[in-house]
């Protein structure tokens, strides 16, 4: 360490910075840019996310070259001043920090071999299965998946302390907004394409099949350059990161392939027809209403409470189908622009918080028990509190009055003025419509008045 400094010094300006740079609800994209530059160093993902999520936990279990390689690259990504490792490490300490490789790590956290169900033989190196984005996460967790510089197109050029450096040349709006379809379950399958490169299996080759059990395994030692589809694995990742039960699949063709068979097919992919980001934005043009929902998973109690799919949420800890919220989000407020959405989901963080946290036993900690004998954390009726929400901030009346107004209306199944909606399934449309109506019909200052 350079004279006067430790270790210590380190971990306590580097958690500061991330600290800093996180009070801004900033995470995303340096998580994937400082990846991408590390990826020459093998580095784990999963390290990267885990440093950034508990950084007084996770620095000093790290390897201290590992540390030193991530101080720079945050230095230089985020712009934060009093990180850069020069500070802190000696010339000599740097250098060594240059030859880490996560490699070394790779028996601990292996996830070879590994088996693919229902595989088909496409042509005697290559194979057609299906891939999860808990699979996508997990073989790029264990140092499996890779992003080869040698056979992909395009690398960027960027400056760092030991000189000129190759990185992926990486587009992080797409990821931002296949992050959000994956989300949604909105997103289109397309095709994956991994190599599993000639030459790096430790038992000879790299992939063995079975036509019998259609199965197809990746044996120990092979190394999975991701060949097409680079973004769409870091959307994975990164979606899996806010849901972690995501069940999307992506088909995947895997090949056996050299250097120079995988270069000529990235280069087969380079002649694909373009299309004209007008066109582009017209075919993906999406509601505002997903950006609104995001933050409310991300901010709000309602983390965790959106079920994603249409399945039965009874005897879960889900409180709403995204449909619902979505559906009531757009009746209601119908955002016209990203400004307007960022103000509504404010707006619906705040509102949320005051709900759910006035009524803890409903909404958390004995949601199934309250289903059964009432209203009040079924699906249907949050299209009920969207409208309530739109009404107390058109009105101008304080958050603070939530459990007056909660506490005056009969959610009780036996005598509630709500129409039945079934518990095992997503209610029809007419019990969502009644619902937002009797919201709409609320005396909400006369309540407030009597309520006092």
């Amino acid at each position: 360490m350079q004279i006067g400094k430790t270790k210590e010094d380190v971990f306590e300006v580097l958690a500061d910075a991330i600290h800093k740079y996180k009070k801004n609800k900033r995470r995303f994209p340096i998580i994937d840019k400082i990846a991408d530059e590390l990826v020459q160093y093998e580095v784990n993902t999963r390290y990267i996310r885990e440093i950034f999520d508990n950084p007084e936990e996770e620095l000093p279990k790290q390897d201290q070259r590992l540390v030193c390689l991530f101080m720079e690259s945050f230095s230089q990504l985020s712009g934060i001043k009093g990180i850069d490792p020069t500070i802190y490490y000696t010339p000599d300490e740097i250098k060594s920090c240059r030859l880490y490789s996560g490699a070394i790590e790779r028996e601990e956290v292996l996830t070879l071999p590994y088996t693919f169900q229902n595989a088909t033989q496409l042509t005697h190196n290559t194979y057609l299965v299906q891939i999860s984005c808990k699979e996508i996460t997990q073989l790029s967790d264990g140092q499996v998946l890779h992003y080869n510089l040698e056979t992909q197109r395009e690398p960027r050029h960027v400056k760092r302390i030991e000189g000129i450096r190759k990185i992926p040349r990486v587009y992080y709006q797409n990821i931002a907004e296949m992050t959000e379809l994956l989300l949604e379950d909105k997103l289109v399958p397309s095709t994956l394409v991994f190599n599993a490169a000639v030459g790096t299996s430790d038992e000879g080759t790299e992939l063995n099949y079975n036509p019998r059990e259609r199965t197809l395994t990746v044996n120990k030692g092979t190394i999975l350059d991701n060949l097409d589809g680079y973004h769409r694995q870091k959307a994975a990742m990164r979606a899996l990161t806010v849901n972690p039960d995501l069940e999307f699949v992506f088909p995947l063709i895997i090949g056996n392939y050299t250097v120079s068979e995988a270069r000529h097919y990235v280069g087969q992919l380079g002649k694909a027809t373009p299309i004209s980001e007008s066109r582009v934005q017209e075919l993906i043009a999406e509601k505002h209403s997903a950006e609104i929902i995001r933050q409310l998973e991300l901010d709000s109690d309602l983390k965790n409470r959106i079920s994603r799919t249409e399945e039965n949420i009874h005897n879960t800890s889900y409180l709403v189908y995204y449909s619902t919220l979505a559906d009531a989000i757009d009746n209601n407020f119908s955002p016209k622009s990203k400004l307007e959405a960022t103000k509504i989901s404010k707006n619906l963080v705040e509102f949320f918080n005051y709900l759910i946290g006035s009524f803890p036993e409903e909404f958390i900690i004995n949601v199934n028990e309250t289903r059964e004998r009432s209203y009040i954390n079924r699906d249907f009726m949050f299209a009920g509190y969207v409208k309530l929400a739109k009404r107390m901030f058109d009105e101008n009346i304080e958050l603070d009055n939530i459990e007056k107004i909660i506490k005056s209306i009969d959610f009780n199944k036996n005598t509630s003025p709500f129409k039945e909606g079934t518990l095992y399934k997503k209610a029809p449309k007419r019990v969502i419509e009644h619902t937002e109506d009797y919201f709409a019909e609320l005396d909400l200052r006369k309540i407030i008045e009597e309520m006092e």
